[in-house]
């Protein structure tokens, strides 16, 4: 497998919308308040279905789970108090957001803090300020990365994720 991985910010031409990185032609979407609105409003109604399609795949498997009425109602209030949180907080505004568990897990089959602090430290070296997303359990010491799987973290790690 010949996957890399690039961080870096490049100028998107403004005739072609083409990125120099990927060859792909990037679309600016423009959205009107109303549109907005409807976006989030959209999503948050998705992550509710999509959580009850979930946690109903767990208990088909075996796997114990709150009913999934509540699950899905706890998921949607996560992501309410986290939007509510980005729209009211104070400080320098985040201009990028990385997906810190998928960055991490890129090409390693577990989670590597280190490839995800570089990435971190790339963006700002470029000026950005980056908002890590990552799920909670990635951040303990101990947690299961797939079935049979357990990975720990040293302090070392861990202390990257203040």
């Amino acid at each position: 497998d010949d996957a890399i991985l690039v961080a870096d910010r490049v100028v998107v031409d403004h005739d072609t919308a083409i990125c120099p990185a990927t060859n792909l032609t990037l679309r600016l979407i423009v959205l009107e308040e109303e549109q907005r609105v409807h976006v989030h409003d959209t999503l948050l109604v998705m992550a509710s279905e999509k959580s009850k399609v979930y946690t109903a795949k767990l208990a088909s498997r075996g796997r114990t789970t709150h009913d999934n009425a509540v699950q899905a109602e706890q998921a949607t209030q996560i992501l309410t108090e986290f939007s509510q949180w980005l729209d009211t907080r104070e400080g320098k505004p985040y201009t990028a957001i990385v997906d810190g568990a998928n960055v991490a897990y890129f090409g390693w089959g577990k989670i590597n803090v280190y490839q995800l602090s570089l990435m971190v430290t790339a963006l700002e070296k470029h000026g950005e300020h980056p908002l890590v997303i990552m799920p909670q359990k990635y951040t303990r010491k101990k947690f299961y990365l797939r079935q049979g799987v357990t990975q720990f973290l040293s302090e070392k790690e861990r202390a990257l994720f203040d």
